[in-house]
């Protein structure tokens, strides 16, 4: 007989390319898996950089003790040799596991962060709002409803996007803007540094977009294509291109 479970995921390194992976990962891992919206909240307990948030619900054959050993073996792969307490590529906590009450080898169920935590509450109030906590007997929508009304509104979590596939699907999109953008200007002779001037940008920013590292604005993206005698229509329909040999690279490896 499976057991319904709920997983807090969480990562400020390279965030959606991590929860892509864990979401990968515990697609395979479990069955009927269901993912809450992506949000973005300060870190907590953590320095570093802001976390995105998602909890996922699915059902599994493995005991508590199994499950939980399995899913640290998965975030040791990307923890080795970071600092702690500073980056968390990955980070999975078992929130809830069927009905169970008490002490395992790695904590103690339900969680607290059920009860105290917002990048936690907010997104299982989404994902199970009927849900019914197993020792407070309240709803998870009515506890966050409680816990939110006091909340300075600087600390709840931001809607990043609906769900991690979401999240995957944008996360290539401004990969392939930023290599059309790199190729444009590869393919007219020009150095980053030549293009910066051109665009009257500097030159840290050709950088950063060309890495994927951040996104245009429109008026920087204008500048840009100015500089590059590209009109927008003719940058999109590039983009459409790319987009496309990309799908087909990724079916040919899928194959």
């Amino acid at each position: 007989m499976s057991t319904l479970i709920y997983l807090g995921l969480g990562s400020n390194q390279d965030r959606d390319h991590h929860l892509g992976l864990a979401w990968d990962f515990l697609a395979a891992l479990l069955v009927d898996v269901q993912c809450s919206p992506v949000y973005s909240s300060v870190a907590a307990g953590c320095v570093g950089d802001d976390f995105f948030n998602v909890v996922l619900s699915g059902r599994t054959d493995l005991t508590l003790d199994q499950l939980s050993d399995v899913l640290k073996r998965f975030e040791a792969r990307y923890a080795r040799g970071l600092a702690p307490r500073i980056v968390l590529p990955v980070d999975i906590d078992i929130l809830l596991y069927g009905d169970f009450v008490g002490v395992y080898e790695h904590g103690v169920l339900p969680r607290s962060d059920l009860i105290d935590r917002p990048y936690v509450m907010m997104p299982l109030a989404v994902l199970a709002p009927d849900g019914v906590h197993p020792v407070t007997g309240k709803t998870y929508k009515a506890t966050w409803l409680e816990f939110e009304r006091d909340m300075p509104a600087e600390q709840k979590p931001v809607l990043v996007a609906s769900d991690v596939l979401t999240l995957q699907a944008a996360e290539a999109d401004d990969f392939v803007m930023a290599q059309t953008l790199k190729s444009i200007r590869l393919r007219q002779g020009l150095t980053q540094r030549k293009l910066a001037e051109k665009a009257r940008v500097t030159h840290s920013s050709i950088s950063v977009i060309e890495k994927n590292q951040a996104s245009p604005g429109v008026n920087t993206l204008g500048k840009i294509l100015s500089a590059l005698s590209t009109s927008l229509p003719e940058f999109f329909a590039e983009i459409e291109r790319g987009r496309a040999e990309v799908k087909t690279k990724k079916r040919i490896l899928e194959f």
